[in-house]
């Protein structure tokens, strides 16, 4: 956060735990909640985070974000080796 001693304004320049500005999170969420509401394919984070060129932690927070509050629906892929993952789709 930065302040300005003149207005006593303020402007948040960086977010806490290398987490993304709360504009830029909206931005991404929407872009990916418009990519999924288009597509019939099914997408995991890593697909998403590719696709538009962010985090891998990002797209994963975003993808959790938009399950979690009803936005999108997720499958889960269990494979023979290895942890659990999911594809994300609207």
């Amino acid at each position: 956060m930065q302040g300005n001693k003149e207005d006593y304004s303020f402007k948040l320049i960086d977010a806490d735990c290398g987490d993304l500005l709360p504009t830029k999170k909206n931005e991404l969420s929407d872009k990916f909640l418009k990519f999924l509401t288009k597509e019939t394919h099914e997408y995991t984070y890593k697909e998403l985070s590719a696709k538009f060129k962010c985090n891998f932690e990002h797209a994963r927070r975003i993808c959790i974000k938009l399950f979690t509050e009803g936005k999108i629906e997720r499958t889960k892929i269990v494979e023979k080796v290895g942890r659990p993952y999911f594809k994300y789709w609207k």
